[in-house]
């Protein structure tokens, strides 16, 4: 042990790059907040105000103290970046829709609208998972050698809006086409979308700022999931309201706009600071 310790032992780093605590904190306390006065929509009159105050103020100060850190979460040399920016904007769009509300609105529509139980619901969720994974899997990586990924995630996030009017207009006496036609088009939506833009998102940048890249795309999906539960759940009638698969097919066409105006990747021959 004592060897194997020595082995692994390297030298000091001293050009690594310094967490700072406080702004995670500050940061981390903004996205809390937001989240929950957004899910609170209506619910807490007076208080609910003070909640919304607080918030603002938490996200003014992680903004003002980020901007001012010697060490940013983000180099500021990704701010910079409009293909980063603006696709990670679609990103947070699109994570609105299928980090957590679209699995929440399909539960409420398979157990409520069409009575199945909660075994057989978990197993209707498999035609919508198989083929985003097929697609993703072997479909999207060709066309990506033959198409910009721009124009991939483009189609991908409109067939992807679709799909998701197909449970706001199909009618529960067809219980299959309600799980199949919606899977279906979904799926192969979601999965000409996810890794085309995630693929612009971190094209371009240098190797020391390719670690944060990534954690601010899945940043912005998280957070974007988290955000699009909470405005979709305080905005419709019920869990089971049609109207929340519009919201969401809509949220799918903004996305695409998005993903058509980013710009094209530029390789980063600049340190990211």
């Amino acid at each position: 042990m004592l060897i194997g310790a020595r082995g692994l032992r390297r030298p000091p780093q001293t050009d690594r790059a310094r967490i700072g605590a406080f702004g995670a904190l500050l940061v981390t306390a903004a996205f809390t907040l937001t989240t929950y006065v957004l899910s609170s929509i209506g619910s807490r009159g007076q208080t609910w105000w003070l909640l919304a105050l607080v918030a603002l103020i938490v996200a003014a100060a992680a903004i003002l103290h980020q901007s001012t850190a010697a060490e940013p979460l983000i180099p500021r040399s990704l701010w910079r970046n409009r293909t980063i920016v603006v696709g990670n904007v679609a990103t947070f769009v699109a994570g609105m829709v299928f980090q957590v509300s679209i699995w929440y609105f399909l539960t409420y529509l398979l157990q409520h609208r069409l009575g199945l139980a909660p075994a057989l619901t978990g197993l209707a969720f498999l035609p919508l998972t198989l083929t985003m994974l097929v697609i993703n899997t072997w479909v999207t990586p060709h066309l990506i050698e033959r198409y910009s990924p721009r124009k991939i995630a483009t189609i991908g996030a409109l067939v992807s809006a679709v799909g998701l009017t197909a449970p706001a207009v199909l009618s529960t006496a067809y219980p299959l086409l309600v799980i199949f036609v919606p899977a279906l088009i979904i799926g192969i939506g979601a999965g000409l979308f996810h890794t085309p833009l995630a693929g612009l998102v971190t094209t371009g940048v240098t190797p020391a700022a390719a670690g944060a890249a990534s954690g601010m795309m899945n940043t912005a999906k998280q957070f974007g999931g988290a955000i699009g539960l909470a405005l979709l759940a305080a905005g419709t009638a019920g869990p089971s309201d049609r109207s929340a698969f519009v919201l969401m097919a809509g949220l799918m066409l903004i996305a695409a706009v998005l993903v058509m105006v980013t710009p094209s990747p530029q390789p980063s021959r600049t340190p990211e600071r």
